[in-house]
């Protein structure tokens, strides 16, 4: 399955404890090869708070436009909390992925 990465880190402090943009790249490679996906896209957004709405998220705004195009069946994320920290704002950006025909897979 291709599949769109999407990273994000809002803050130095998140790098520090582990969860960085490497280490969430390297995982979702591992996860990706492990489950016989291919990784197509990779976008990301530094220093941008979770809780934040689409309008500063041009990193998620872009994977998802790849899922909408349907160059992609879906996203991968380290975890869900990268998608949004707000479980609402996740909530509907995961019915959205839905409703797009795509699904999202957390490492």
């Amino acid at each position: 399955m291709k599949l769109v990465a999407y990273l994000r880190v809002s803050t130095d402090r998140q790098a520090e404890e582990g969860l960085g943009l490497d280490v969430q790249r390297r995982t979702i490679q591992a996860w990706a090869k492990a489950q016989g996906h291919r990784i197509v896209r990779w976008y990301s957004d530094e220093g941008v708070s979770g809780s934040n709405g689409l309008e500063s998220r041009v990193g998620l705004h872009d994977a998802l436009a790849t899922v909408r195009g349907h160059e992609t069946a879906g996203v991968v994320v380290y975890r869900l909390d990268r998608v949004a920290r707000d479980l609402v704002l996740q909530e509907q950006l995961l019915a959205e992925v839905r409703r797009l025909g795509g699904d999202v897979f957390s490492t």
